[in-house]
């Protein structure tokens, strides 16, 4: 009996190939894998096992949005440059190197109504300060 449900469980697209390529190379989660196959995450995770496909440690392919600074975007789980963010980013430099204190630059960034990473809020002096030593660090 047993194997009369694993067949119906087991359409024939879930081939180590297959699961490399999902899982491996485009870093797919077990859950949108078993979401574009119509199949249960157990039986993915069981299927990856079978092919001696190595597990990544539960909660790793993370990318959450708390971790991205600002200038960046995460878009099908890699993460790329925000055009308008950086837009934003090469203003403060210029400021910057015009003189401008960081309070001064988040005023004149709230005066041209640049959104912040959230949406919400003002740029304040720390937060700019933050921005720019984010990018001479990297």
């Amino acid at each position: 009996m047993s194997n009369i449900i694993d067949f119906f469980h087991e359409p024939e697209v879930l081939t180590k190939e297959f699961l490399h390529q999902k899982y491996v190379v485009e870093g797919l989660s077990c859950a949108e894998i078993s979401r574009s196959v119509a199949s249960s995450r157990t039986t993915i995770l069981k299927r990856l096992k079978e092919c001696n496909i190595e597990l990544r440690p539960v909660g790793s392919n993370q990318k959450r949005k708390r971790g991205v600074g600002y200038g960046e975007k995460v878009e099908k789980r890699k993460l790329i440059e925000h055009k308008r963010e950086s837009e934003a980013i090469q203003r403060m430099i210029a400021l910057r190197e015009k003189g401008f204190s960081y309070r001064k630059i988040a005023e004149v960034l709230n005066t041209m109504k640049v959104p912040t990473k959230t949406g919400k809020g003002k740029w304040h002096g720390k937060t700019v300060h933050q921005v720019l030593m984010r990018l001479e660090a990297s």
